[in-house]
């Protein structure tokens, strides 16, 4: 992230970085849906989709 900032002629340390995104309360986590197990919403549409 700091080199892709730099890049467009930005300065910024990496202390800078880890305020602004725990200020923001953004993580770097794989915190997204695709990622979790668990039940599917709806398993009939799945079952159509079979052939």
């Amino acid at each position: 992230m700091r080199q892709a900032l730099i890049e467009v002629g930005l300065k910024v340390s990496v202390a800078g970085l880890h305020r602004f995104f725990v200020r923001h309360g953004m993580t770097d986590k794989e915190d997204w849906p695709c990622h979790r197990a668990g039940p599917p919403r709806h398993p009939e549409a799945a079952q159509e989709l079979v052939r």
